[in-house]
Protein backbone atom coordinates (compact mmCIF):
# COMPACT_ATOMS: atom_id res chain seq x y z
CA UNK A 1 0.00 0.00 0.00
CA UNK A 2 1.51 3.27 -1.16
CA UNK A 3 1.72 6.10 1.62
CA UNK A 4 -1.14 8.14 -0.49
CA UNK A 5 -3.37 5.87 -0.06
CA UNK A 6 -2.47 5.11 3.66
CA UNK A 7 -2.91 9.04 3.98
CA UNK A 8 -6.40 8.40 2.40
CA UNK A 9 -7.06 5.79 5.17
CA UNK A 10 -5.91 7.64 8.33
CA UNK A 11 -8.11 10.78 6.89
CA UNK A 12 -11.08 8.27 6.46
CA UNK A 13 -10.30 7.07 9.83
CA UNK A 14 -10.57 9.86 12.10
CA UNK A 15 -13.17 12.10 9.81
CA UNK A 16 -15.37 8.55 11.23
CA UNK A 17 -14.00 9.01 14.40
CA UNK A 18 -16.12 12.39 14.67
CA UNK A 19 -19.07 11.51 12.28
CA UNK A 20 -18.86 8.56 11.12
CA UNK A 21 -21.88 5.65 12.25
CA UNK A 22 -23.55 2.22 11.01
CA UNK A 23 -26.91 2.90 10.42
CA UNK A 24 -29.54 -0.37 12.17
CA UNK A 25 -29.71 -1.63 8.54
CA UNK A 26 -26.30 -2.39 7.76
CA UNK A 27 -24.57 -5.62 7.66
CA UNK A 28 -22.39 -7.40 10.21
CA UNK A 29 -19.56 -6.49 7.25
CA UNK A 30 -20.54 -2.66 7.27
CA UNK A 31 -20.53 -2.66 11.08
CA UNK A 32 -17.21 -4.24 11.16
CA UNK A 33 -16.10 -1.50 8.69
CA UNK A 34 -17.63 1.23 10.20
CA UNK A 35 -16.22 0.44 13.43
CA UNK A 36 -12.69 -0.34 12.86
CA UNK A 37 -12.88 3.06 11.21
CA UNK A 38 -13.53 4.85 14.22
CA UNK A 39 -11.18 2.24 16.31
CA UNK A 40 -8.33 3.33 13.39
CA UNK A 41 -9.33 7.28 14.48
CA UNK A 42 -9.45 6.86 18.09
CA UNK A 43 -5.97 5.39 17.53
CA UNK A 44 -4.64 8.04 15.85
CA UNK A 45 -5.95 10.75 18.46
CA UNK A 46 -4.79 8.56 21.22
CA UNK A 47 -0.64 8.71 19.56
CA UNK A 48 -1.11 12.71 18.54
CA UNK A 49 -2.23 13.45 22.09
CA UNK A 50 0.59 11.43 23.84
CA UNK A 51 3.02 13.23 21.42
CA UNK A 52 1.44 16.85 22.36
CA UNK A 53 2.16 15.92 26.17
CA UNK A 54 5.63 14.93 25.22
CA UNK A 55 6.23 18.27 24.16
CA UNK A 56 5.52 20.12 27.37
CA UNK A 57 6.33 17.97 29.87
CA UNK A 58 9.04 16.19 28.59
CA UNK A 59 8.43 13.44 30.58
CA UNK A 60 9.42 10.19 28.36
CA UNK A 61 8.22 7.59 31.20
CA UNK A 62 4.53 8.91 30.71
CA UNK A 63 4.39 9.02 27.14
CA UNK A 64 5.91 5.48 26.94
CA UNK A 65 3.30 4.53 29.67
CA UNK A 66 0.15 6.41 27.42
CA UNK A 67 1.51 4.78 24.17
CA UNK A 68 0.99 1.61 25.29
CA UNK A 69 -2.79 2.46 26.85
CA UNK A 70 -3.13 3.38 23.25
CA UNK A 71 -1.60 0.31 21.53
CA UNK A 72 -3.61 -2.33 23.83
CA UNK A 73 -6.87 -0.23 23.54
CA UNK A 74 -6.39 -0.27 19.86
CA UNK A 75 -5.48 -3.83 19.77
CA UNK A 76 -8.76 -5.14 22.61
CA UNK A 77 -10.94 -2.91 20.38
CA UNK A 78 -10.18 -4.39 16.77
CA UNK A 79 -10.45 -7.82 17.68
CA UNK A 80 -13.69 -7.05 19.42
CA UNK A 81 -14.57 -5.94 16.40
CA UNK A 82 -13.53 -9.19 14.38
CA UNK A 83 -15.53 -11.71 16.93
CA UNK A 84 -18.87 -10.15 17.06
CA UNK A 85 -19.13 -9.28 13.36
CA UNK A 86 -17.60 -12.23 11.02
CA UNK A 87 -15.62 -11.80 8.10
CA UNK A 88 -14.32 -8.56 7.59
CA UNK A 89 -13.53 -6.73 4.20
CA UNK A 90 -10.14 -5.92 5.15
CA UNK A 91 -9.48 -9.70 5.38
CA UNK A 92 -6.41 -11.00 5.06
CA UNK A 93 -5.17 -7.54 6.68
CA UNK A 94 -4.56 -7.61 10.04
CA UNK A 95 -4.86 -5.41 13.03
CA UNK A 96 -0.77 -4.65 12.63
CA UNK A 97 -0.78 -4.04 9.37
CA UNK A 98 -3.44 -0.99 10.06
CA UNK A 99 -1.00 -0.24 13.09
CA UNK A 100 1.85 0.26 11.57
CA UNK A 101 0.28 2.53 8.83
CA UNK A 102 -1.31 4.47 11.42
CA UNK A 103 2.30 4.84 13.97
CA UNK A 104 3.79 5.81 10.44
CA UNK A 105 1.78 8.61 9.67
CA UNK A 106 2.08 9.89 13.58
CA UNK A 107 5.68 10.01 13.07
CA UNK A 108 5.37 11.71 9.90
CA UNK A 109 3.71 14.29 11.67
CA UNK A 110 5.51 14.25 14.31
CA UNK A 111 8.65 15.04 12.69
CA UNK A 112 7.28 17.64 10.64
CA UNK A 113 6.15 19.88 13.99
CA UNK A 114 9.29 19.59 15.49
CA UNK A 115 11.09 21.46 12.05
CA UNK A 116 11.68 18.36 10.25
CA UNK A 117 9.58 18.54 7.33
CA UNK A 118 6.51 16.95 6.23
CA UNK A 119 7.40 13.42 3.84
CA UNK A 120 4.67 11.66 1.73
CA UNK A 121 4.66 10.35 -1.80
CA UNK A 122 4.30 13.18 -4.42
CA UNK A 123 5.98 15.81 -2.92
CA UNK A 124 8.57 15.84 -5.92
CA UNK A 125 11.67 15.09 -3.14
CA UNK A 126 12.69 11.25 -3.03
CA UNK A 127 11.97 10.62 0.72
CA UNK A 128 13.67 8.19 3.07
CA UNK A 129 11.79 4.76 2.18
CA UNK A 130 10.59 6.04 -1.34
CA UNK A 131 12.45 4.39 -4.49
CA UNK A 132 11.59 8.06 -6.15
CA UNK A 133 9.11 10.73 -6.07
CA UNK A 134 7.89 12.50 -9.63
CA UNK A 135 11.24 13.47 -11.33
CA UNK A 136 13.47 12.41 -8.61
CA UNK A 137 14.64 9.10 -9.97
CA UNK A 138 17.21 9.01 -7.12
CA UNK A 139 20.01 9.39 -9.88
CA UNK A 140 18.71 5.88 -11.27
CA UNK A 141 18.18 5.00 -14.85
CA UNK A 142 17.34 2.03 -16.72
CA UNK A 143 20.29 0.55 -17.31
CA UNK A 144 20.68 0.74 -13.57
CA UNK A 145 18.22 -2.37 -14.11
CA UNK A 146 19.89 -4.11 -16.07
CA UNK A 147 18.31 -2.72 -18.97
CA UNK A 148 19.84 -1.13 -22.42
CA UNK A 149 18.39 2.20 -22.46
CA UNK A 150 14.73 3.78 -22.69
CA UNK A 151 13.04 6.00 -19.88
CA UNK A 152 12.86 5.20 -16.13
CA UNK A 153 9.59 6.92 -14.48
CA UNK A 154 8.24 7.12 -11.38
CA UNK A 155 4.64 5.78 -10.71
CA UNK A 156 2.18 7.21 -8.19
CA UNK A 157 3.46 5.18 -5.36
CA UNK A 158 6.76 6.32 -5.71
CA UNK A 159 8.21 3.12 -7.06
CA UNK A 160 10.33 2.62 -10.26
CA UNK A 161 8.17 2.21 -13.43
CA UNK A 162 10.58 0.85 -16.01
CA UNK A 163 7.92 0.27 -18.98
CA UNK A 164 9.76 2.69 -20.89
CA UNK A 165 12.90 0.39 -20.82
CA UNK A 166 14.58 -1.17 -23.38
CA UNK A 167 15.46 -4.99 -22.92
CA UNK A 168 19.45 -5.83 -23.62
CA UNK A 169 19.22 -7.42 -26.66
CA UNK A 170 21.42 -10.37 -26.88
CA UNK A 171 22.91 -10.88 -30.43
CA UNK A 172 23.33 -7.79 -31.48
CA UNK A 173 26.86 -7.87 -31.34
CA UNK A 174 27.32 -5.41 -29.28
CA UNK A 175 27.97 -5.88 -25.33
CA UNK A 176 24.96 -4.15 -23.43
CA UNK A 177 24.69 -4.11 -19.57
CA UNK A 178 24.33 -7.52 -18.17
CA UNK A 179 25.97 -9.31 -20.76
CA UNK A 180 29.73 -11.00 -20.48
CA UNK A 181 29.68 -11.23 -24.78
CA UNK A 182 27.97 -10.95 -27.70
CA UNK A 183 28.75 -13.32 -30.86
CA UNK A 184 31.90 -12.69 -31.86
CA UNK A 185 32.94 -9.60 -29.59
CA UNK A 186 34.50 -10.85 -26.81
CA UNK A 187 35.34 -7.74 -24.78
CA UNK A 188 38.86 -8.58 -25.74
CA UNK A 189 38.86 -11.19 -23.21
CA UNK A 190 40.80 -15.09 -23.83
CA UNK A 191 40.56 -17.96 -21.73
CA UNK A 192 44.00 -16.86 -20.15
CA UNK A 193 42.34 -13.79 -19.13
CA UNK A 194 39.91 -16.03 -17.28
CA UNK A 195 42.38 -17.68 -15.89
CA UNK A 196 43.07 -20.82 -18.15
CA UNK A 197 46.08 -21.91 -19.61
CA UNK A 198 45.23 -22.81 -23.14
CA UNK A 199 41.79 -22.67 -25.08
CA UNK A 200 39.32 -20.71 -27.51
CA UNK A 201 36.62 -18.48 -25.39
CA UNK A 202 33.85 -17.98 -27.25
CA UNK A 203 30.16 -16.57 -26.51
CA UNK A 204 27.12 -18.33 -25.93
CA UNK A 205 23.65 -17.85 -27.24
CA UNK A 206 22.55 -16.13 -23.89
CA UNK A 207 25.32 -13.71 -23.99
CA UNK A 208 27.73 -15.23 -21.02
CA UNK A 209 31.63 -16.64 -22.09
CA UNK A 210 31.62 -20.72 -23.19
CA UNK A 211 34.67 -22.10 -21.23
CA UNK A 212 34.45 -25.59 -22.50
CA UNK A 213 36.59 -25.38 -24.54
CA UNK A 214 39.03 -23.63 -22.02
CA UNK A 215 41.84 -25.69 -20.59
CA UNK A 216 43.70 -25.38 -16.67
CA UNK A 217 46.46 -27.11 -18.68
CA UNK A 218 47.41 -28.01 -22.29
CA UNK A 219 46.68 -31.66 -22.86
CA UNK A 220 43.43 -33.20 -21.23
CA UNK A 221 43.18 -36.73 -21.34
CA UNK A 222 38.90 -37.43 -21.87
CA UNK A 223 39.31 -40.56 -20.23
CA UNK A 224 37.47 -42.16 -23.40
CA UNK A 225 40.98 -42.86 -25.64
CA UNK A 226 41.09 -39.17 -26.75
CA UNK A 227 43.56 -36.80 -25.21
CA UNK A 228 42.58 -32.60 -26.36
CA UNK A 229 45.16 -30.28 -26.85
CA UNK A 230 43.80 -26.74 -25.16
CA UNK A 231 46.59 -24.94 -26.96
CA UNK A 232 46.12 -25.82 -30.96
CA UNK A 233 42.30 -27.28 -30.45
CA UNK A 234 42.95 -30.30 -31.59
CA UNK A 235 41.50 -33.52 -30.23
CA UNK A 236 44.04 -36.62 -30.86
CA UNK A 237 43.49 -40.61 -30.67
CA UNK A 238 45.40 -42.40 -27.85
CA UNK A 239 47.50 -45.41 -28.39
CA UNK A 240 48.24 -48.39 -26.36
CA UNK A 241 50.98 -50.93 -25.84
CA UNK A 242 48.49 -54.11 -26.57
CA UNK A 243 51.19 -56.76 -27.46
CA UNK A 244 54.28 -55.17 -26.63
CA UNK A 245 55.88 -56.72 -29.65
CA UNK A 246 57.66 -55.24 -33.05
CA UNK A 247 56.35 -53.17 -35.44
CA UNK A 248 53.48 -55.27 -37.30
CA UNK A 249 52.78 -53.98 -41.08
CA UNK A 250 49.26 -53.63 -41.27
CA UNK A 251 48.10 -55.13 -44.51
CA UNK A 252 44.44 -55.44 -43.45
CA UNK A 253 41.96 -54.99 -40.82
CA UNK A 254 42.60 -58.99 -40.06
CA UNK A 255 46.02 -58.31 -39.29
CA UNK A 256 45.93 -55.10 -37.11
CA UNK A 257 42.39 -55.51 -35.55
CA UNK A 258 42.84 -52.82 -33.02
CA UNK A 259 43.44 -49.37 -34.69
CA UNK A 260 44.72 -48.10 -31.30
CA UNK A 261 47.98 -50.39 -31.19
CA UNK A 262 50.92 -48.39 -30.83
CA UNK A 263 53.46 -51.44 -32.86
CA UNK A 264 50.52 -50.98 -36.46
CA UNK A 265 52.56 -49.52 -39.00
CA UNK A 266 50.82 -48.56 -42.63
CA UNK A 267 51.55 -47.15 -45.64
CA UNK A 268 50.56 -43.81 -47.29
CA UNK A 269 49.39 -45.37 -50.82
CA UNK A 270 49.22 -48.37 -52.28
CA UNK A 271 52.55 -47.97 -54.52
CA UNK A 272 49.82 -48.23 -57.69
CA UNK A 273 49.90 -45.63 -60.65
CA UNK A 274 49.52 -42.61 -59.57
CA UNK A 275 51.03 -43.54 -56.38
CA UNK A 276 50.74 -40.05 -54.65
CA UNK A 277 46.92 -40.68 -54.11
CA UNK A 278 46.17 -41.67 -50.16
CA UNK A 279 45.71 -45.46 -51.19
CA UNK A 280 47.47 -46.47 -48.49
CA UNK A 281 46.55 -49.10 -45.65
CA UNK A 282 46.50 -46.21 -43.60
CA UNK A 283 43.53 -44.41 -45.15
CA UNK A 284 42.01 -47.78 -46.05
CA UNK A 285 42.31 -49.81 -43.46
CA UNK A 286 43.56 -47.27 -39.99
CA UNK A 287 41.01 -44.48 -40.87
CA UNK A 288 38.37 -46.33 -42.15
CA UNK A 289 38.22 -48.26 -39.29
CA UNK A 290 38.11 -45.03 -37.06
CA UNK A 291 35.63 -43.48 -38.81
CA UNK A 292 33.66 -46.79 -39.65
CA UNK A 293 30.78 -48.08 -36.79
CA UNK A 294 29.65 -44.73 -35.83
CA UNK A 295 33.16 -43.75 -35.07
CA UNK A 296 35.94 -43.81 -32.34
CA UNK A 297 35.15 -42.11 -29.38
CA UNK A 298 31.95 -40.97 -31.53
CA UNK A 299 33.68 -39.04 -33.73
CA UNK A 300 33.31 -39.57 -37.31
CA UNK A 301 35.77 -37.11 -38.79
CA UNK A 302 39.02 -38.55 -37.70
CA UNK A 303 42.16 -37.82 -40.44
CA UNK A 304 45.82 -38.13 -40.51
CA UNK A 305 47.91 -34.80 -38.96
CA UNK A 306 49.45 -32.36 -40.81
CA UNK A 307 52.93 -31.71 -40.11
CA UNK A 308 52.85 -28.75 -38.27
CA UNK A 309 50.04 -30.52 -36.25
CA UNK A 310 52.47 -33.81 -35.77
CA UNK A 311 55.11 -31.84 -35.21
CA UNK A 312 53.45 -29.96 -32.29
CA UNK A 313 53.64 -33.11 -30.17
CA UNK A 314 57.19 -33.06 -30.10
CA UNK A 315 58.70 -32.22 -26.73
CA UNK A 316 61.97 -31.32 -27.48
CA UNK A 317 62.92 -30.56 -23.46
CA UNK A 318 62.25 -34.54 -23.18
CA UNK A 319 65.84 -36.26 -23.31
CA UNK A 320 64.43 -39.92 -23.21
CA UNK A 321 62.76 -41.09 -26.07
CA UNK A 322 59.70 -40.98 -27.01
CA UNK A 323 60.33 -36.79 -26.91
CA UNK A 324 56.24 -36.31 -26.22
CA UNK A 325 54.41 -34.90 -23.65
CA UNK A 326 53.99 -37.25 -20.46
CA UNK A 327 50.08 -37.34 -21.95
CA UNK A 328 51.54 -39.51 -24.68
CA UNK A 329 54.00 -41.35 -22.78
CA UNK A 330 52.14 -42.94 -19.18
CA UNK A 331 52.21 -46.15 -17.97
CA UNK A 332 53.10 -48.57 -21.70
CA UNK A 333 54.13 -51.47 -20.11
CA UNK A 334 52.96 -54.72 -20.83
CA UNK A 335 49.54 -55.10 -22.60
CA UNK A 336 47.52 -51.68 -21.12
CA UNK A 337 44.83 -50.26 -22.75
CA UNK A 338 44.28 -46.66 -24.74
CA UNK A 339 41.46 -46.42 -21.00
CA UNK A 340 44.65 -47.45 -18.91
CA UNK A 341 47.94 -45.80 -20.42
CA UNK A 342 49.04 -43.75 -22.96
CA UNK A 343 51.77 -45.09 -25.59
CA UNK A 344 54.03 -43.46 -28.52
CA UNK A 345 56.22 -45.63 -30.56
CA UNK A 346 60.00 -43.74 -30.60
CA UNK A 347 59.64 -44.52 -34.61
CA UNK A 348 58.36 -42.31 -37.59
CA UNK A 349 54.99 -41.24 -37.88
CA UNK A 350 53.17 -39.98 -41.42
CA UNK A 351 51.69 -37.05 -41.75
CA UNK A 352 49.00 -36.11 -44.47
CA UNK A 353 51.95 -33.51 -45.60
CA UNK A 354 53.07 -33.74 -49.00
CA UNK A 355 56.66 -33.10 -50.30
CA UNK A 356 55.72 -29.57 -52.13
CA UNK A 357 58.22 -31.08 -54.86
CA UNK A 358 57.71 -34.67 -55.19
CA UNK A 359 54.16 -35.91 -54.37
CA UNK A 360 55.61 -39.47 -54.48
CA UNK A 361 57.04 -38.38 -51.28
CA UNK A 362 55.19 -37.11 -47.62
CA UNK A 363 56.57 -36.02 -44.46
CA UNK A 364 57.05 -37.82 -41.37
CA UNK A 365 57.77 -37.29 -37.60
CA UNK A 366 60.34 -38.90 -35.73
CA UNK A 367 59.63 -39.34 -32.31
CA UNK A 368 62.63 -41.13 -31.13
CA UNK A 369 64.95 -37.84 -31.80
CA UNK A 370 61.96 -35.43 -32.94
CA UNK A 371 63.53 -34.68 -36.54
CA UNK A 372 61.47 -33.71 -39.53
CA UNK A 373 62.05 -35.83 -42.76
CA UNK A 374 60.35 -37.24 -45.61
CA UNK A 375 59.86 -40.63 -47.66
CA UNK A 376 58.43 -42.72 -50.29
CA UNK A 377 54.52 -42.93 -49.59
CA UNK A 378 54.76 -46.78 -49.53
CA UNK A 379 57.11 -47.02 -46.72
CA UNK A 380 55.38 -48.70 -43.41
CA UNK A 381 55.12 -45.75 -40.69
CA UNK A 382 53.01 -45.84 -37.32
CA UNK A 383 50.16 -43.62 -37.27
CA UNK A 384 48.58 -41.11 -35.14
CA UNK A 385 44.88 -39.88 -35.96
CA UNK A 386 43.80 -36.07 -35.53
CA UNK A 387 40.66 -34.13 -35.65
CA UNK A 388 39.59 -30.64 -35.43
CA UNK A 389 37.22 -29.47 -32.53
CA UNK A 390 34.51 -27.12 -33.44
Amino acid sequence: MSKRMLGVVLATAITLLWGGTATAGSTPAQKCQSGKNKAAGKYAFCLQKAEAKLVTTGDTAKYGLDIAKCESKFADKWSSLEASNGPCLDAPLTQADFKAVIDGQSANITTALDGGGLVWCGNGVKDTNESCDSSDLGGKSCASFGFKDGTLACNVNCGFDTSGCNPVVCGNGVINAGEDCDQDNLNGQTCVGLGFAFGTLSCSGGCVFNTSTCYATRFTDNLDGTITDGQTGLMWEKKANLDGGLPVACTSAVVCPDPHDADNAYTWTDNTTPTSLPTGTAYTVFLTQLNGSGGFAGYTDWRLPTLAELQSLVDYTVSASPMVDAAFDTGCTGSCTITTCSCTAPTRHWTSSDVASDTLRAWFVAFDQGFVDNDGKDADYSVRAVRTLP
